[in-house]
């Protein structure tokens, strides 16, 4: 968001995302830059809920994020959403100001996602796989500096420069699911709002919705963590 937005005088309107700005007044009839058909897209809709308009209430101009960069950097667009590590260093680089986070969602899921024969046939070496993912997380939400790092590398092994200051951010900010927390978590509800919003955009069928959220099973995570 530009400095000079009026949505940056609508702050709080949600009192559950006292952090958010943006209320009726402010966000109808603007224009809203996004990457469709992906999750940013469902976070899009779920931020537009939260001020109280839908997304028939604005305009939007589908694009990917680099190009959704440029575009709002030459004054086009009102709102602009972008993933990170990109939300984290345009700030700084524009003196755009985020009216929405990561944090003032609930989208976290932590699945994994195998075939009907290793399912059957495989499931001692998958709850073994998950045992030292869930032990990884542990480890680097207890050491966010080493997690930071750990990030800069994935995002140098997939062909784009790392930034430890905004990978530091990052490692705040997307939080790993940890024990603790895949115990305490209302599990299928992200997914089934996931498969939900799919089917919403006409990505897959509706029945397809309801044969994913069919196939979303527990059996794994809880042998994983001894939960009976």
């Amino acid at each position: 968001m530009r400095a000079d937005s009026d949505i940056l005088k609508a702050k709080g309107f949600n009192p559950t995302y006292p952090n958010m700005y943006g209320d009726p007044a402010s966000i109808k009839g603007k224009t809203i830059i996004y990457a469709p058909g992906t999750s940013l897209h469902q976070l899009v809709i779920e931020y537009l809920e939260r001020v109280g308009v839908s997304i028939d209430d604005v305009d939007t101009v589908p694009m990917d994020y680099q190009t959704g960069e440029q575009v709002f950097a030459t004054g086009n667009g009102d709102i602009v959403a972008f993933p990170t590590p990109w939300s984290l260093t345009v700030g700084e680089k524009y003196g755009w100001v985020e009216i929405a986070a990561l944090s003032d969602f609930v989208m976290s899921t932590g699945d994994l996602i195998v075939s009907n024969d290793a399912y059957e046939n495989k499931q001692d070496a998958i709850v073994e796989y998950m045992k030292l993912v869930y032990r990884a997380a542990e480890v680097l939400e207890a050491d966010h500096e080493l997690k930071a790092k750990m990030l800069v590398k994935w995002y140098e092994e997939n062909g784009r420069a790392g930034d430890l200051d905004a990978c530091r951010q990052e490692a705040k900010l997307r939080l790993l699911i940890t024990p603790e927390v895949q115990k305490s978590m209302e599990y299928g509800k992200p997914e089934n709002a996931i498969a939900d919003f799919y089917a919403s955009i006409g990505r897959i069928e509706p029945d397809q919705a309801e044969m994913f959220k069919k196939n979303i099973v527990d059996t794994l995570w809880k042998k994983a963590l001894d939960v009976k």
